[in-house]
């Protein structure tokens, strides 16, 4: 019984790992992109959106990660600074983060397409995940992006940070 199940676990993870892989590989980078696909940044987009969407109450509003370029950022460090193989390895991963929403209940819809609160919910899932490989690569999903969040000027001063070259002031 239990390797009827591990069978029918492999065969489910190859379909996915195939139908995943068959819709990200080939694509094309958006326009005025060096990597990231029009598709990828949909959902780039709304990760982005559920991890850091900011704050609008207050005196001082805190950005989005969209109003930052957090999306275009992280393309530009996939191209830059990581290497073919790493950076294909996290378009991977954007794509299963989309793609394996849909079985996770009977709303059978892609993470992109999901509410904010279902989206938070997912990743939550994802951070809290007991895989140590699906909870380790989204780490290094959320490391990426909260990089081009957090490092941001426009969110550095709306915190009240203030820094010099020499370091904070």
């Amino acid at each position: 019984m239990a390797l009827t199940g591990l069978g029918v676990t492999s065969l489910t993870l190859g379909a996915l790992a195939w139908r995943v892989g068959g819709v990200w590989w080939d694509q094309d980078a958006a326009p005025e992109h060096a990597i990231l696909s029009a598709h990828e940044l949909v959902i780039v987009s709304s990760i982005c959106e559920a991890l850091f969407p900011g704050e609008q109450l207050g005196v001082d509003p805190i950005p989005g990660a969209l109003e930052v370029g957090v999306p275009q950022f992280l393309d530009r460090f996939l191209a830059q600074t990581l290497d073919e193989l790493t950076a294909n390895a996290i378009r991977l991963l954007i794509h299963a983060i989309d793609e394996l929403a849909i079985p996770s209940d009977a709303g059978l819809a892609r993470f992109h397409k999901r509410s904010l609160e279902e989206r938070i919910e997912i990743l939550r899932a994802w951070d809290e995940s007991g895989l140590t490989a699906r909870r380790g690569a989204f780490s290094a999903l959320k490391l990426f992006l909260a990089m081009g969040y957090c490092e941001d000027p426009r969110v550095i001063e709306s915190i009240g940070i203030t820094y010099s070259c020499g370091g904070l002031a």
